[in-house]
Formats: C-alpha cells, structure tokens, sequence
C-alpha cells in the first residue's frame, strides 16, 4: 500500500516521462521533515520514498542518480543528500498503477457529479413545483 507522497511522486515521475512534464522538485512534497532546516533529512526521507516505489517494481533508475554522503539517517536508513530526479522512470508496473488510480478518482468524481446533479435536480423540481402551485394559487384567488 503506498502512501499519499508515494502515490504523488508516482504520478509525478508519469507526469514527467508520458508528457514531458516538469521534473520533480522536493518542494513539491509535503515531507514530513518539511520544516526541518536540514535538507539532507529531506533528501533522505525522499530517497526513502523513491527507494521504495523501486523495489516495489513502479519505478526504475540506476544508484548513480542517487549522491550519498555523510552519516547515514537512523530514521530513513539511507545517507542520500541528493536526487537527479529528471532520470527517474517509470516502470510498465508503475504506469498501471497510476493509470487505475486516475480511473479510480474519475469513477469517485463522476459519481459524486451524478449525487449532486440529481439532489440539484430534486431541488430545482421541488422548488419549480411549489412556485407553479404558488402562481396557480393566487389566479384562482385572483378569479373569486
């Protein structure tokens, strides 16, 4: 199961290698080492993201577009500083994956369009009765 920035960054990388979208920026994210003045914590809990969608078969790249340096990060278990994320590729798998979700958010969307059209139908057909009904009402008082 992947999380709300694995999913985003997932569609991110489809975004950018099926339509020549912009590359991913970390900025873009909402991290949860966001505040953290720190940007090697950033790029690690990232690289933690991007190592996963690998080794789950959505994403393929090779080490070298991954800088590493320093002490490694207890929480993320990595010591990436970097991420040349414009070599980032999306896998046949990855692709799948991100084509079901979109289907999965347009059916969601679709169905909350029709929920809406037909309460803003009940209600126009509410209202257009009781403003007939009102303007039958005060002819036949007007008659008498």
């Amino acid at each position: 199961m992947l999380n709300a920035i694995e999913k985003q960054i997932l569609d991110n990388v489809f975004e950018m290698q099926i339509y020549h979208g912009p590359k991913l920026k970390l900025d873009n994210y909402p991290l949860i080492e966001k505040d953290n003045p720190d940007y090697k914590s950033k790029w690690s809990e990232f690289g933690s993201y991007i190592l996963k969608l690998r080794s789950l078969g959505y994403l393929k790249f090779e080490d070298s577009i991954l800088t590493t340096g320093g002490r490694q990060n207890q929480k993320y278990r990595n010591n990436i500083i970097n991420v040349w994320t414009d070599s980032l590729d999306i896998d046949k798998d990855g692709i799948a994956f991100v084509v079901k979700e979109r289907e999965t958010i347009k059916d969601k969307l679709v169905s909350e369009a029709k929920d809406i059209g037909f309460s803003l139908y009940q209600q126009v057909k509410t209202g257009l009765v009781g403003f007939v009904g009102g303007i039958i009402v005060s002819w036949i008082i007007g008659l008498f």
